[in-house]
């Protein structure tokens, strides 16, 4: 999203949690319930943020890093992303959201729906299993900015 963001020129505007992890976090997590004590067999946890930010955190870390980007409600960047074809490579690299459209889409679906607030995940048998998102600090601006800066 960033990415794409920077490419548009983008900000998207929504009132939903941002619980997402870096990917780092994400493989960690994995390793940690590789070998779980406790948890049954083919066990699927959620692995996002136990203790989300909001994502107005988000759209502050973005304008450092895009000041002169326009902020704009989640399904009208939905909507300049859907302009862009995902079957072209160069389109692709400049916008790689594109992949996620789906995902986008439904994000700007729960906003229109005024599905807002905490996680959408159960997270209580993930951070029960991992000691990595157990011990994960609360997402906050520096965090975000640093996810943004990549």
């Amino acid at each position: 999203m960033v990415h794409t963001s920077r490419s548009m020129n983008l900000i998207p505007l929504a009132t939903i949690s941002v619980d997402w992890v870096p990917v780092t976090v994400a493989v960690q997590v994995a390793h940690d319930v590789s070998n779980p004590c406790g948890l049954e067999p083919m066990q699927l946890l959620n692995i996002v943020h136990p203790k989300p930010a909001s994502w107005t955190e988000l759209v502050d870390a973005l304008q450092e890093e895009l000041p002169s980007a326009t902020i704009v409600l989640l399904r009208d960047w939905v909507q300049a992303l859907e302009l862009h074809d995902e079957n072209d490579v160069s389109a692709l690299e400049a916008y790689p959201a594109i992949k996620l459209k789906q995902f986008f889409n439904h994000l700007a679906y729960m906003v229109a729906s005024q599905v807002t607030g905490g996680s959408m995940f159960d997270t209580n048998k993930a951070t029960e299993a991992s000691v990595t998102l157990r011990n994960m600090p609360m997402a906050d601006r520096r965090s975000i900015r640093d996810w943004c800066s990549v």
